[in-house]
């Protein structure tokens, strides 16, 4: 799905960005307090998220007042008039029994919404939110004062050269350069130096705890052990408060919700919610042939080309990739900023099409590594996982420099083929229980 249209709701001079795309019960997503409807789809795996989401229900997106293409604020932000802003396009758009998804401290923005309109939403998630943020004697589990102040001065005083908090935020992704990039780009797009101090005080000073009763629709609420931003007692705390809360519990540190190791389990229990059907259930198992591509010494490229020149690169690799995969009739499930995992029917095909994404990319002076397996695979919506993805992942990890390697079964499947194989070995790879034979491709005869 390529990005949607950005539109604009228009009440008594006020602009509000919004975009609406996919299918099924409408379903309003709030991924945190500031935001940017277009650049959002620049980062791959918040690309994939979203169109998860899409995959089953009418989604919609808005930037709030203050925040990327929507108007700026004319008066001090509070979570009640954040709401409004989100009832607004409700209304405009004539949506009644909306469920809303609210991530990290939208939270704050997506309770007063449910207890002000119970006309409009018909269910609440939560995933990673907050009642309170701050400290206080009768919220012990909250942010202390001095460590919610030097986060703020440190991300004012370096916002023009790092993004805000990565290491606390997103874990998983710190030390990853083109994450770090578009992060930076994102948190420049989203707000301003003085907007972030702005909805710092605004998120400081929100406490919502005393309407959780007032909440009366079914809510899910999710969070991850090892938050170390908003730790994992707040999200019990909101389970406990609301009325018809749900708790579920998830893995991994990231604060950042589509990023993460249970990012899938957490779409599932989303999806479950929203349309009543279970994801996993109907799930469909099908016998495919994974590829998945890096680019080799990615970061140490964007050091030495600079943020413009290493996006016009990026470019040219996704359309090359996109388009060589698809000529092979193979399907391009994801991209990861640097790489592609995508499907395909055919062992031969994932292999002619990982040579000529080789090929053609080291033209412009890019060198890619690929891991191709065949395996059985769980489809779900526009995503696929299992073990053999998991595998495949992995072979493409242990695939040092340039080079394309296969498992023993892609080899078997393809014998009398104009592929040829050497054998490197067995390798023990990260979560798998037994080593597994790895092979370059390394000879192509011309066809």
């Amino acid at each position: 799905m390529d990005a949607p249209r950005t539109q604009y709701v228009r009440f008594e001079g006020t602009h509000l960005a919004y975009q609406s795309f996919g299918d099924g019960p409408a379903m309003l997503v709030m991924l945190g307090m500031s935001s940017h409807v277009e650049a959002m789809w620049d980062e791959p795996a918040l690309a994939r998220f979203l169109r998860r989401l899409a995959s089953f229900s009418t989604t919609i997106v808005f930037d709030r007042r203050g925040s990327g293409l929507s108007d700026p604020l004319t008066e001090r932000a509070t979570t009640e008039s954040l709401a409004n802003d989100a009832s607004l396009v409700l209304d405009a758009l004539g949506l009644n029994a909306v469920t809303v998804l609210a991530a990290n401290e939208a939270s704050l923005i997506a309770i007063p919404l449910a207890a002000m309109r119970p006309d409009r939403v018909s269910g609440l998630v939560l995933v990673n939110g907050t009642a309170r943020l701050m400290w206080a004697d009768d919220y012990p589990i909250g942010v202390q004062q001095p460590q919610g102040r030097r986060y703020v001065h440190d991300g004012t005083e370096q916002y023009a050269e790092k993004p805000v908090g990565i290491s606390l935020v997103a874990p998983s992704k710190a030390g990853d350069a083109v994450f770090e990039a578009w992060a930076r780009s994102f948190q420049r797009s989203s707000s301003s130096p003085l907007g972030l101090q702005q909805t710092a005080r605004l998120v400081g000073s929100a406490d919502v705890r005393s309407i959780l009763g007032d909440v009366r629709c079914p809510a899910l609420v999710m969070h991850r052990v090892g938050n170390r931003f908003t730790v994992i007692d707040h999200g019990v705390f909101l389970a406990d408060h609301l009325p018809q809360a749900r708790f579920v519990e998830l893995s991994g540190a990231d604060h950042l919700v589509w990023i993460g190791p249970d990012t899938d389990r957490m779409l599932d229990e989303i999806e479950t919610f929203v349309t009543g059907f279970s994801a996993s259930g109907g799930a469909e198992r099908v016998l495919a042939t994974i590829l998945f591509t890096d680019i080799v010494g990615s970061t140490q490229q964007l050091t030495r080309l600079g943020d413009r020149a290493w996006a016009e690169l990026v470019d040219t690799h996704d359309l090359t990739v996109r388009n060589t995969v698809e000529r092979l009739r193979g399907r391009v499930i994801d991209t990861t900023g640097d790489g592609v995992f995508a499907l395909f029917d055919s062992p031969s095909n994932a292999l002619a099409a990982a040579k000529r994404i080789q090929e053609q990319l080291g033209v412009v002076g890019l060198a890619v590594r690929a891991g191709v397996h065949t395996g059985e695979v769980e489809l779900i919506g526009a995503a696929a996982r299992g073990v053999a993805v998991h595998t495949a992942a992995r072979i493409m990890s242990a695939s040092g420099g340039g080079r394309i390697v296969a498992s023993r079964t892609v080899r078997d499947l393809t014998i009398g083929s104009v592929f040829r194989f050497t054998s490197l070995g067995a390798h023990e790879l990260k979560g798998l229980p037994e080593p597994l034979e790895l092979f370059e491709v390394d000879q192509f005869s011309r066809t």
